[in-house]
This record gives structure tokens, C-alpha cells and sequence, in this order.
């Protein structure tokens, strides 16, 4: 089991708060997540990104970056290794082009994820875990779509769509594992919840995402089998902050490919990333 962290904010600043000084930041998590520390961070042109194989709680270059790294989006993660040796290779977040990825969670059916991933992206693969896999699997999909470095850029609909069938095909197996995620090329930021806890809280300026609510604020639980998706750009547009930002975390779009009905008080509006082709309403569809 690990934790997670990110964030998508109106500005390019850090976040030492929930990352090193709050009562549950990731630091004062690590302990008992102790197998390696990661953060990347975009400040709206490139990816940051540092890791170290090291309990993020004893490691001052933890204490250093977390405190330093600016960004508007920023994925964060501490390891408790479950699948694969503690080392470098091992320790989240990866990058693949310009998609930076972390996992929280045990996968069991890698051998379906391997069959489902294109060789390309399988000789990309440096380290032994589940997470890494997943993550190679998923990039096949948005390689398919054209949303990766290289390829004809897919429409922000087209990589939704993407990623919400990778989702629903993958965790509609008969005990697939338990696939907590954040997903990010840093335009649009995607949280995934299935099988561990994740929360999200939002004001006027910031949106965040945690395994475990770091501090106090109004943190909302994310419902199970559920993808939250954050567009950087659209979300703090000036015409819509006062509309989409100022109620919180129910403004933002929850796209669910796994027939779970989008909750009333979660409207679709300026700056929500589109579902994938249906009401906000309604019950998604099945498989793709």
C-alpha cells in the first residue's frame, strides 16, 4: 500500500504544507511507507521530477524539494513496496513522454495488463512492479488515441474516452486488484479511485487529492470506481471560477465508466472535463 498526492492550482507555486509539514502530509506518512518518495511537478511548460529509493521522513532531500518544487500540477507519492524490490526503477512517479504517472493499490492480473500492452511500450519498462505495467498499459491505450509524444494529438474527448475504457476493462475482471491512481500530462490532471481511499477538496485557487486528508479543510470522499479528471487551463478561467470553484469539490466533474450514476450535485459546466458522451445524469455505459 502507498499514498498519494496531487494537486492542480491557479498558479505555479509549491505545496509544502501537504506534502512535508501537515499532521498527514506524505512525510509524516512515511514511515509506515517507507520504500521511496517521489515528486514531479509542471510548472506549465515541463516536468520536474525527484525521486529517491529512501523513507521520505528521514530524507532531507525530500524535506528540500517538497518544500521548493513549484508547479501547477504536482503528483506526489510514497512507497510501501508490495510488488517488486525497493530501488530506483521501482519508485513512483513514472514517465513515459509527457504523461507522469503514480499507483496506489496491488494489481494481481498483470499477466491481462501484459496482453493487453504493445511491445513498445513493454521494452520501456526499467523496474518489476504491477504499478509500472499498468501504467505501460495505459499508455498503449493513449497511444492508440494519439494523445502521446509524437503522434497526432487526440482531442481532449477522444483521450477521456481512452482512459475510462482502459479503466472499466481492466477492474471489470473477477479480482483485477485494487488500482488507486493519478495520471497527468500536465494540461489535465486524473485521479482514479478503486479499492483504497482517496479524498478531494477545492477552493477558489487550488484543487487537491489525497489518499489521506492531510489537514483540516472541506475534504470530500471520492465514491469507489470513480475518475476525476482536472483540466489545468479551463478549471481557473476567470469566467468560471466564480460558478465551478466556489462550491468546492462537487463542481468538478466525476467521470464514472463503471455505471455509477453522477450524483446530482456534481453539474457539468466551463472548465469540467467532458464524460465520456453522457449526461451527468445518467449511468455510463459498459465496455468500449
Amino acid at each position: 500500500m502507498c499514498r498519494l498526492f496531487g494537486v492542480v492550482s491557479r498558479h505555479v507555486e509549491p505545496h509544502p504544507e501537504p506534502l512535508a509539514t501537515a499532521p498527514k502530509s506524505l512525510a509524516a506518512l512515511s514511515p509506515e511507507h517507507p520504500h521511496g518518495w517521489g515528486i514531479a511537478a509542471h510548472d506549465g511548460k515541463s516536468w520536474a521530477i525527484h525521486k529517491s529509493p529512501t523513507c521520505a521522513h528521514a530524507d532531507p532531500a525530500f524535506r528540500a524539494v517538497a518544500s521548493n518544487a513549484r508547479g501547477r500540477v504536482v503528483l506526489a507519492h510514497v512507497r510501501k513496496a508490495t510488488v517488486g524490490k525497493t530501488g530506483l526503477d521501482n519508485t513512483h512517479p513514472f514517465r513515459r513522454d509527457a504523461w507522469v504517472f503514480a499507483h496506489n493499490g496491488t494489481i494481481s492480473d498483470v499477466a491481462w495488463l501484459e496482453r493487453r500492452t504493445s511491445q513498445s511500450r513493454k521494452r520501456e519498462i526499467a523496474g518489476d512492479t504491477d504499478s509500472e505495467r499498468f501504467f505501460a498499459f495505459l499508455m498503449t491505450t493513449l497511444d492508440e488515441v494519439g494523445a502521446t509524444h509524437g503522434s497526432r494529438r487526440a482531442s481532449s474527448d477522444a483521450t477521456h474516452h481512452a482512459i475510462a475504457r482502459a479503466i472499466e476493462a481492466a477492474t471489470d475482471r473477477p479480482r483485477f486488484g485494487a488500482v488507486n491512481f493519478l495520471l497527468s500530462d500536465g494540461d489535465v490532471l486524473y485521479a482514479h479511485r478503486f479499492g483504497r481511499s482517496l479524498f478531494v477538496s477545492s477552493d477558489a485557487d487550488v484543487v487537491r487529492i489525497a489518499s489521506e486528508v492531510p489537514h483540516e479543510g472541506a475534504w470530500q470522499e471520492v465514491p469507489e470506481r470513480s475518475l476525476l479528471c482536472i483540466d489545468r487551463i479551463a478549471a481557473f478561467a476567470p469566467d468560471v471560477q466564480g460558478c465551478a470553484l466556489r462550491r468546492g469539490a462537487d463542481s468538478y466533474k466525476l467521470i464514472s465508466p463503471h455505471r455509477l450514476r453522477f450524483a446530482q450535485s456534481m453539474p457539468r459546466g466551463p472548465g469540467l472535463c467532458p464524460g465520456p458522451g453522457r449526461g451527468a445524469d445518467s449511468p455510463s455505459s459498459g465496455p468500449g
